[in-house]
């Protein structure tokens, strides 16, 4: 697999629980989900289910880009446009059955998954921004470039509209790519998701 053969198109709907998938094997042994989901039997299939949910939202609306190298999905990022997050009513009850599928697999989790997304609710900035909602690489695509091929689409529209990206990251090791990236460190050491990990809350002015 070579850096230059990966190439970034939109995800097909028929490529959602592919994509999904891909993020389950990407989050694994991060230190966020592996707090919310202890059990190792059972951390795949709940995070399947969770990620499942962002990413057929952000599928219908057109927001949501894969990576690939002409014959298998390398990486996947899930962005909601300005003024796209949070999500209506309506977007939450059409993502209940995936989120029905974490409670299913992960039933311990399920009032800390609440509290988490209600607590990303509250930090989030009362600005137009495109939002990073998720965005994950699989392992034997790493050091391709394939995540700094997957912000590009969306740069190119927060530019071209003059209008700031945000995302958030618990992972330490993740904070020196988005510095790279444009973003900026907002604010950090805040804990969203409840007595786990804490986060950088990163934004990345237009250019």
């Amino acid at each position: 697999m070579q850096r230059d053969t990966v190439r970034v198109e939109k995800l097909p709907p028929d490529g959602i629980d592919q994509a999904a998938d891909l993020l389950a094997r990407s989050f694994e042994t991060t230190p966020d989900y592996t707090h919310m989901f202890p059990d190792p039997h059972t951390r795949r299939d709940a995070l399947r289910g969770f990620m499942k949910a962002p990413v057929r939202d952000s599928q219908a609306e057109g927001n949501c880009w894969v990576a690939t190298d002409g014959t298998m999905m390398l990486g996947v990022a899930a962005w909601q446009a300005p003024g796209r997050y949070p999500w209506s009513l309506g977007r939450n009850l059409r993502a209940l059955p995936a989120i029905m599928s974490v409670l299913r697999h992960a039933p311990g989790s399920f009032r800390d998954l609440l509290k988490f997304g209600s607590t990303i609710d509250s930090h989030f900035p009362d600005i137009p921004l495109w939002y990073l909602q998720v965005i994950g690489v699989s392992p034997e695509a790493q050091g391709l470039g394939v995540g700094s091929a997957l912000l590009e689409p969306a740069f190119d529209l927060a530019d071209r509209d003059r209008v700031p990206c945000y995302l958030e990251t618990s992972n330490e090791k993740a904070v020196p790519f988005y510095l790279r990236a444009g973003f900026h460190i907002d604010r950090q050491g805040v804990e969203l998701m409840p007595g786990g990990p804490t986060y950088w809350l990163m934004t990345r002015p237009p250019r």
